[in-house]
């Protein structure tokens, strides 16, 4: 693997990282971490009912729903550990 010293360095997973750019190149919109917190933050906040697309109306109100379900199982098994810990 060749690391070049500069603006452009090479990383782990064969994606360019442009330094002060705040943009992984060469990784799917998927796993951008970028495009995941942006998601999220217009899921958890006011401007999803702003959202024309139907997708992707349905889609913030699904990640709604599953970060609240995931929320209360978290907490759940939280308490029942720290209740009955050995």
């Amino acid at each position: 693997m060749t690391v070049v010293i500069g603006p452009m360095k090479s990383c782990l997973l064969g994606a360019n990282f442009k330094q002060n750019a705040g943009k992984y190149d060469g990784l799917p919109r998927l796993v951008d971490p970028n495009v995941t917190v942006t998601v999220i933050g217009t899921a958890s906040s006011s401007r999803a009912r702003e959202l024309s697309a139907p997708k992707a109306a349905f889609y913030a109100w699904l990640a709604r729903i599953l970060l609240l379900d995931g929320l209360t199982i978290f907490a759940f098994i939280s308490y029942v550990i720290l209740r009955f810990k050995p």
